[in-house]
């Protein structure tokens, strides 16, 4: 399960670190749980490609952070990322994933969520820099990190003080690197965020695996030509119909 989930089924993370930090101490649900997730790998087929992703200095890191309060037997929270290399051609590849307990226990979501995305951003500054290295580029590629609390959003646009002070320390390391322009951090919505199912059991995978499935990681909007040109004869047929009567 521990090659499996770090080579090819990031879907698999959280199964599997739930099962390594059972150790010598695990139930009769863990086991359970063990082996329905031994099922899942046998039942899902998954296939990650590497798609051209044409010109290297057109590239973008793409980081999506989660993390699930205090949902540890011990008060921990776990936390975890997905990190994407997209191209200009708009194809992405998953490059790294990572799903952990948490390195201390937090006091609220805000706290789980930031150590999640601080994690998140050190990955991704580091395969920046590394893309940057091998092709000899001017500048490292943009990161752009994606996380789903809106607080902690608001609080690294607006500089926010937070009342943890404790979390100070943490959201002043992100806000640092915000300002110097080697991270940029959004909001995505909870049904996007590619990360859910790395910290939690029973959360789907199926948006994740959608992605790694055409490498894109969010599907290409219609014309707003081809939805006048829809509505026009929808709005046609009606009109013929009521006429028939």
């Amino acid at each position: 399960m521990t090659w499996v989930s770090t080579q090819t089924r990031p879907d698999l993370s959280y199964e599997t670190c739930a099962m390594t930090n059972a150790g010598k101490q695990a139930t009769i649900k863990v086991i359970h749980d063990a082996n329905k997730a031994v099922v899942k790998v046998k039942a899902q087929r998954v296939a990650m490609k590497f798609p051209s992703l044409g010109d290297a200095r057109g590239l973008k890191i793409k980081a999506f952070s989660d993390a699930t309060y205090a949902s540890l037997v011990d008060g921990s929270s776990q936390g975890g990322y997905i990190i994407f290399v997209e191209g200009t051609n708009k194809k992405a590849v998953a490059v790294s994933w990572q799903s952990k307990k948490l390195n201390r226990v937090t006091k609220s979501p805000l706290a789980s969520e930031t150590l999640a995305l601080a994690e998140a951003a050190d990955a991704a500054f580091l395969i920046t820099k590394t893309i940057q290295e091998i092709f000899q580029l001017e500048s490292p590629p943009p990161v752009e990190c994606y996380t789903d609390n809106a607080s902690l959003s608001e609080t690294l646009k607006m500089s926010t003080a937070v009342s943890d002070k404790r979390l100070r320390v943490d959201v002043a390391r992100l806000l640092e690197m915000v300002e110097k322009g080697e991270l940029v951090v959004k909001w995505v919505e909870g049904k996007n965020q590619l990360a859910d199912c790395l910290t939690k059991r029973g959360s789907s995978s199926h948006q994740l695996l959608e992605v790694l499935e055409r490498s894109e990681l969010f599907q290409r909007k219609k014309s707003f030509m081809y939805i006048a040109v829809h509505r026009f004869f929808f709005s046609s047929f009606l009109k013929f119909s009521s006429l028939q009567v």
